[in-house]
């Protein structure tokens, strides 16, 4: 983290300090400690997991394939143009 980061602004970090991040907040959530996982989240601004991929497994645990296979489609010809 930077050392000069004040308070309230988030530090930058590179990709592989990112997933360091990521790794840290999932271990804290197996080990119960969920509170303190969001806040690491929260003050560092790095996500357990992207927003488009939390949509992506809810589709699929909750069974809504119509929703999963109309992004996919959305997404798909959005690239192509």
């Amino acid at each position: 983290m930077d050392s000069g980061s004040q308070a309230g602004q988030q530090p930058g970090f590179s990709k592989g300090n990112k997933e360091i991040v990521r790794m840290i907040e999932q271990y804290l959530r197996d080990q119960g400690l969920e509170d303190v996982a969001q806040s690491i989240e929260k003050r560092t601004g790095v996500s357990q997991e992207d927003g488009s991929i939390k949509d992506f497994r809810d589709c699929i645990t909750t069974g809504n394939f119509k929703k999963l296979f109309h992004r996919e489609r959305v997404e798909v010809q959005s690239s192509e143009k």
